[in-house]
């Protein structure tokens, strides 16, 4: 393949899997502002194919960074498609948030929906007619203080698993928790903004870390670590 300047951490003639780092748009990006979907293209283009084709498995928000898995062909995506509303693909993040859970680890399980304006999801009633389950494991991995100014603040680092892929789901339910994730200025708090600042992070410290899914053509599981 031609030259890139994208972190590539699997490839082969169906998929393409990239770490994608914060700040970056998956795709859609506005004027003159380079996005992943395009660069991968781009890179594709320039192995020779006339008529590249990327298809997304399941985008991550702008200001999170990680693992973005990518189909190369049409069958591919719609294989990884049909695996993913299925829950067999698997994703595994880092957050660092605001707080430290009370139990080491658990699951949390609410309803949420899209919010009528703005790019935000809200929690919802399960008797609501657009509310859809969302689903997250946790751990709790590490905590340290912070201090910003003369307040001492807890934070926490936590491993998800992702049960369900509901739009903004881990950030929304962290915070909805009281647990808002460090440089989140959709769903966080002051602290998780003030913290952010004290530790020059412009982003959402979350990050997709883990991936495992069927091949598209083998059946394989195939599982791509950040």
């Amino acid at each position: 393949m031609g030259q890139t300047s994208m972190n590539i951490i699997y490839e082969d003639k169906d998929i393409l899997a990239v770490h994608k780092p914060a700040g970056l748009a998956t795709q859609s990006a506005g004027i003159g502002q380079k996005d992943l979907v395009s660069e991968a293209l781009t890179y594709i283009k320039r192995s020779g194919v006339k008529k590249p084709y990327i298809g997304v498995i399941g985008r991550l928000d702008q200001p999170v960074e990680g693992i973005v898995l990518m189909a190369k062909t049409p069958e591919a995506a719609g294989v990884l498609s049909k695996a993913l509303k299925e829950n067999r693909i698997e994703k595994y993040y880092e957050a660092r948030v605001i707080g430290v859970p009370d139990e080491a680890s658990g699951r949390f399980t609410d309803h949420m929906k899209k919010a009528v304006k703005g790019n935000l999801s809200q929690v919802c009633d399960s008797s609501d007619p657009e509310a859809k389950e969302a689903v997250l494991e946790y751990e709790v991995t590490a905590s340290s203080e912070i201090a910003t100014g003369e307040e001492v603040i807890k934070t926490s680092l936590l491993r998800i698993h992702l049960i369900t892929g509901r739009h903004h789901q881990i950030r929304l339910q962290l915070a909805a928790r009281g647990f808002p994730i460090i440089g989140d200025r959709k769903y966080g708090s002051e602290k998780a903004v003030a913290v952010a600042d004290k530790l020059g992070e412009r982003n959402v410290a979350l990050k997709c870390v883990s991936l495992s899914f069927p091949h598209p053509s083998t059946g394989k599981e195939i599982r791509l670590e950040a």
